[in-house]
């Protein structure tokens, strides 16, 4: 990685976490971005088409894996705007919560298809996909149903989420879902983990892999 000397910035150096659901992504965004010290963060989930209104997902996720999985189906035009705002060493604001983000020498973001979204690659100096098993994965999710904001729900709403959630995946659907993003990341990353691992192992592997991207830059 060249660095610029005088009165200009050092170019950031941004890093994708990629994978299914519960692959993990989330977790591994944070303490990464704690191991490199001086980092901003990301999350693909922030920006969800119920939070900002310009996000553009699939209709139908089933479908959309069965019609062969077209990343660029998933369209975040803010979180690129952001990215690339970041990557000019300029601040953002982030639009659910008013804080403000400073530029950092590092950005870590989570982007479930690494290089695979046309609008998004050219910003990416580097990426890690999450391998993880299937069932898992499933667990994790699942768990995940019982964290904010599903906990504000009745019991009823709950209960019929997870139901109808099981009922997709046993039918093949999300299997399919996960399958799908799986084809497309495995096929192009820079570092492939097996995220079963306890999380410190994970990072301490990536921080190496990514000093000596870095050098070899």
């Amino acid at each position: 990685m060249k660095y610029h000397h005088g009165d200009m910035a050092l170019p950031c150096f941004v890093i994708a976490i990629s994978g299914a659901s519960g692959a993990g992504k989330t977790t591994l965004v944070k303490a990464l971005a704690h191991a490199l010290h001086d980092a901003a963060t990301l999350f693909f989930d922030d920006y969800k088409p119920q939070v900002v209104p310009s996000t553009r997902y699939p209709e139908n996720l089933i479908q959309w894996a069965r019609d062969g999985g077209d990343p660029d189906l998933w369209e975040t035009p803010q979180l690129v705007l952001d990215l690339e705002a970041l990557r000019r060493r300029e601040a953002i604001t982030i639009h659910w919560s008013g804080e403000r983000l400073e530029p950092a020498t590092f950005i870590v973001v989570e982007e479930p298809f690494g290089y695979a979204r046309e609008s998004i690659k050219h910003l990416i100096d580097f990426v890690i996909a999450l391998d993880i098993p299937l069932d898992i994965a499933l667990a994790r999710r699942l768990l995940g149903l019982t964290d904010p904001p599903y906990v504000m729900q009745q019991p009823d709403d709950r209960y019929n989420l997870l139901t109808e959630w099981l009922r997709t995946y046993l039918s093949g659907g999300y299997r399919e879902l996960y399958l799908a993003i799986n084809e497309r990341i495995f096929k192009h990353n820079d570092l492939m983990l097996d995220g079963t691992r306890p999380v410190h192992e994970l990072v301490e592997i990536a921080v190496q892999q990514i000093q000596q991207k870095m050098r070899s830059s």
